[in-house]
């Protein structure tokens, strides 16, 4: 998987640079450049294993932000896709390139560089696995919480994870329930440290329900106690995407589709 990536954005690199240097069409270049690329990406495909272990060693936290990095970069390269996209008759009517004549040579650009960035996300997969990563998390939240200056990030995180574990065991929990009745709990400090580490280790043994059964009980109790007394729930992205309609979520879709589309369209009509 390395190596064909590596080869295709190496390829795409090469054109682009090509139509705006034209010396760069000889063959020497041709070659280097799909050199340079594919063993630049087999060998870090390789080499991932030995990577891993650097990447462990550095802890969680590292690990945690290196792989949200690597999955905003994969996401990130689809607008780079969906700019060639535009960039045919489906964003101007009349205007028909073939695939790639016609295009401006940053663009082929672009999608050279689309193969590049998408690679990490395809050789490394996850660095954590979502359960252990909500496991962590509160681990994380439960060490940050001696200093007195926890992120809450974690927290949510982690009861995102438990919910995501009951989900599993047939049961399900209202998105941000969990969240919202452990930082009213912490508010009123009644959630001890002990019952936060028990509902860390039932996330990797979740057959044991005694060890969650009152605390997730304890912490739906708490956020209908914060409904009543007026606070509501602090929704963060996730939170708000997944309680969206899927009518909601896909108007949304659209409408980024349509921005991007229009984006592509005056770049181009500039350009003409």
């Amino acid at each position: 998987m390395g190596g064909i990536l590596g080869y295709l954005g190496s390829v795409f690199l090469w054109l682009g640079l090509a139509v705006a240097y034209p010396f760069l069409f000889d063959f020497p270049y041709a070659l280097a450049f799909q050199i340079v690329g594919v063993t630049a990406l087999t060998l870090l495909a390789a080499f991932r294993n030995r990577l891993l272990a650097r990447i462990s060693s550095r802890g969680f936290v590292f690990t945690f932000v290196l792989q949200r990095t690597i999955f905003n970069v994969y996401y990130g390269a689809f607008l780079l896709a969906l700019y060639p996209l535009f960039s045919s008759s489906v964003a101007i009517a009349g205007y028909s390139p073939p695939l790639l004549d016609g295009l401006p040579a940053s663009t082929i650009v672009l999608i050279g560089l689309y193969f590049f960035l998408i690679a990490p996300r395809f050789i490394f997969s996850r660095l954590l696995g979502e359960i252990r990563e909500a496991r962590l998390s509160l681990l994380q939240f439960l060490a940050e919480w001696v200093t007195e200056n926890p992120s809450y990030s974690w927290l949510r995180r982690g009861m995102r994870g438990v919910a995501q574990q009951l989900t599993n065991s047939g049961l399900s929990v209202a998105p941000g329930v969990l969240f919202h009745g452990a930082s009213y709990s912490l508010f009123r400090e009644t959630l001890s440290r002990t019952e936060l580490k028990s509902l860390a280790e039932w996330l990797i043994h979740p057959a044991r329900f005694q060890q969650a059964n009152s605390v997730v009980r304890g912490l739906i109790w708490e956020s209908r106690q914060a409904e009543n007394v007026g606070f509501g729930k602090a929704r963060g992205v996730f939170d708000r995407l997944v309680a969206l309609p899927w009518q909601k979520a896909y108007g949304v879709t659209v409408a980024i589709s349509v921005v991007v589309g229009a984006i592509a369209a005056i770049i181009n009509l500039l350009q003409s």
